[in-house]
């Protein structure tokens, strides 16, 4: 695991719900989204991911929909 990723788990840990960071981490979750575009989730480690879990606008239009960045 690269070093920013274990850093952002340490700092998820101290600062954001280290109760779920943990957890996830316990069961082998190790997941840091890193960036979304479109129906997918890309990872720290470079893996890309379908988003099963959109919401709202995301759902109908996906993240960072290259017509509304641009708008």
């Amino acid at each position: 695991m690269s070093e920013a990723k274990l850093d952002f788990l340490d700092r998820s840990r101290a600062f954001w719900n280290p109760g779920k960071t943990q957890d996830w981490q316990d069961m082998g979750i190790d997941l840091v989204i890193d960036r979304r575009e479109g129906y997918y989730l890309y990872d720290m480690d470079g893996h890309r991911l379908i988003d099963l879990h959109l919401n709202g606008g995301t759902y109908n239009l996906g993240h960072r929909n290259s017509e509304l960045v641009q708008a």
